[in-house]
């Protein structure tokens, strides 16, 4: 029964996780985001956001230019 005192835990064989397709723009970041072991890449490319990529070894980055700048039609609409 929960009772919210409970302590979430990660239960995987996996080291590490990365993922996409849910923007990190909603929780209020354009750079990847990191909780517990999983790594969300995705930082907005398909909407007005960046694109980046990652060196998982060494977890350095890099970003584009937000979309908008870099291309001034809006596609998605």
């Amino acid at each position: 029964m929960a009772n919210g005192t409970e302590q979430f835990t990660i239960d995987t064989h996996f080291e590490e996780i990365f993922i996409g397709h849910t923007p990190t723009t909603k929780q209020g970041t354009d750079q990847p985001l990191t909780i517990f072991n999983i790594t969300n890449l995705d930082t907005g490319a398909g909407h007005s956001g960046r694109l980046t990529i990652m060196d998982i070894d060494s977890r350095a980055f890099w970003q584009s230019d937000p979309l908008p700048e870099l291309y001034m039609k809006n596609f998605r609409a």
